[in-house]
């Protein structure tokens, strides 16, 4: 049986004085590039760390510096977030699905078959709901079968797999500090790399910078979904989207099934106020990360 642990430190809840302290000085003429990064690169022992707003504008962009043909197929489980689906089309290749084990996530067993039949090159390994995946062993699966592996800790920043960090194993990881993850701001995704080489090409996609309006609407609108829950406003949207269903329906009707199935988010990069709210939060969650304080999961 597959061990699995999970994050046992409470849940974050940054405070105003960092959001006072991120936005002020986001107006200082010289940001603190690279300081989130550089959190994440002594944390988490990698030499090479990209961010971006998003995680999946980081995978994306990890995805676009592989060196593999378009419309390669990607190997992934039949339970994952969308949004990981969509980014695979948007960056050029194909999604295959796999079956999973009864914790939800993928094994050497249920990739190997599929990987020897398609002739699979690119596994993606999320590790859902703050759960581990066997990532170890399909780690040496993979380096023996000569696979790229991209190590999804989206949902699981900060977790451990014997002693070592979710994100770090295979060819890639993936971090993400959105709202509803178990380390949540408002935004931010980070791309894991240990190649000098695939890093120059990732870091050579420059993304956009992002309007200081729109992360403080954004952030402002954060604080109040955090406050009031999620739902209310799956709710509201719900509600706003029948609304204006029947004056939509021809323009829907004319859209591709690709650009109505992919979702029109920016590739933008990881805003200043929002890059030193990560810095702040990982700096006070520095004991857990060195202390490791991850118990085993009940199933």
């Amino acid at each position: 049986m597959n061990s699995h642990v999970f994050l046992s430190f409470p849940a974050i809840s940054w405070k105003f004085a960092d959001l006072f302290f991120s936005c002020a000085r986001s107006f200082f003429p010289e940001p603190p590039d690279g300081v989130p990064e550089n959190e994440i690169r002594e944390k988490y022992g990698l030499p090479y760390v990209l961010s971006a707003n998003l995680g999946r504008t980081a995978l994306k962009t990890g995805l676009k510096a592989l060196p593999f043909p378009g419309n390669t197929e990607i190997l992934i489980p039949d339970i994952v977030c969308p949004t990981v689906i969509y980014t695979i089309l948007k960056a050029g290749y194909r999604p295959v699905l796999c079956d999973v084990e009864r914790d939800l996530h993928v094994s050497v067993r249920t990739t190997a078959e599929i990987c020897d039949k398609k002739n699979i090159r690119i596994i993606l390994v999320p590790h859902l709901y703050g759960l581990n995946a066997p990532i170890d062993e399909i780690q040496n699966w993979c380096r023996d079968s000569g696979i790229f592996l991209i190590d999804d800790a989206a949902q699981a920043v900060g977790l451990k797999h014997k002693q070592q960090y979710l994100g770090t194993f295979g060819d890639m990881g993936l971090l993400s500090f959105g709202p509803y993850k178990n380390i949540g701001i408002s935004r931010g995704g980070f791309l894991l790399l240990k190649d000098q080489q695939l890093y120059l090409r990732a870091k050579k996609q420059k993304l956009k910078s992002e309007s200081k309006i729109s992360v403080f609407r954004r952030i402002a609108s954060c604080l109040v979904k955090l406050r009031y829950g999620r739902s209310l406003f799956l709710t509201l949207q719900e509600m706003k989207k029948r609304k204006n269903s029947n004056t939509n329906e021809k323009k829907i009707a004319a859209r591709t099934s690709e650009t109505y199935l992919l979702p029109r988010e920016e590739d933008y990069a990881l805003s200043d106020v929002e890059a030193r709210l990560i810095h702040l939060t990982l700096r006070r969650q520095m004991p857990f990360f060195q202390n490791g304080q991850n118990q085993p999961a009940v199933l």
